[in-house]
């Protein structure tokens, strides 16, 4: 597959995955990470996956992208997350797209933009995933487990 488009390269290694994953027939739920370079969203159903990331690493801030290093691009924050996945398609019942980690409470944003991003989240659908426990921000738990 060198030299094949982005897409049909992604697409043709996650096709092997699920077959060769030695599930013994359960159940899995297959992740798809290449941070939505080759629009999973578009053919990832289709494949066998539930979710998707869609975007590039988000950081613990409301805005701006930041590179890794000189010409190793990039960290985003909360906006900028949200903001390009705006225009993404609905998915379909127990599918997802993931827009990376949730922020809230790793001390980088305030009670509000945590509140904000929260209420994000829950409006898309995203999947909850942490990167830590909640001790930094007041009222992070209370954040986290109102039902919206």
């Amino acid at each position: 597959m060198t030299g094949a488009a982005p897409r049909t390269r992604s697409k043709g290694v996650i096709c092997q995955y699920p077959r060769r994953s030695g599930c013994g027939g359960r159940p899995i739920v297959l992740s798809i990470c290449e941070w939505g370079k080759a629009q999973p969203w578009l053919w990832g159903k289709e494949v066998g996956g539930n979710l998707w990331r869609t975007t590039g690493d988000i950081q613990d801030r409301w805005a701006g992208k930041k590179e890794w290093k000189p010409g190793d691009c990039c960290s985003y924050g909360v906006v900028d997350i949200v903001d390009f996945e705006a225009d993404l398609i609905p998915t379909p019942v127990r599918h997802w797209n993931d827009p990376d980690m949730l922020e809230v409470g790793n001390g980088g944003l305030t009670d509000v933009e945590n509140v904000h991003t929260s209420a994000c989240g829950n409006a898309r659908r995203a999947p909850d995933c942490r990167q830590r426990p909640e001790k930094h921000a007041s009222g992070i738990r209370d954040i986290l487990t109102t039902r919206k």
